[in-house]
């Protein structure tokens, strides 16, 4: 994982996603807040999950990829992430979700206003 520490990290649990999770990453690609890393956790997929995240990190370097050797489940996957960050902030994402652009600095400003 990258020495960067990041505004906000995004943790994502995937299970089999290989259909779904490229529009989910290409959705916090988008945003319009840059100062995030995602931290997604391959929960053992048996379809070509995996080689789909890892060509989203060989891209970008904000994005690293956990892969699990057993399936253990989307809020393990969550807390696994969760305890790699050193992020101030958490959000999460499903490996089904897609975020309109401003998702995370309209939250981001929340939490600052409302610490």
């Amino acid at each position: 994982m990258s020495g960067e520490s990041s505004q906000v990290t995004v943790v994502m649990a995937v299970y089999n996603g290989a259909l779904c999770v490229g529009n989910a990453i290409e959705s916090l690609l988008a945003q319009t807040f840059e100062d995030w890393n995602l931290i997604a956790v391959d929960d053992h997929s048996t379809d070509n999950t995996l080689e789909v995240l890892n060509g989203y990190a060989d891209r970008d370097r904000r994005i690293t990829i956990m892969p699990r050797t057993e399936n253990r489940r989307p809020a393990h996957c969550r807390n696994v992430a969760i305890s790699a960050s050193s992020s101030p902030l958490i959000a999460i994402i499903d490996s089904d979700d897609v975020w309109l652009p401003d998702k995370l600095r309209i939250q981001v400003e929340f939490m600052r206003a409302h610490p």
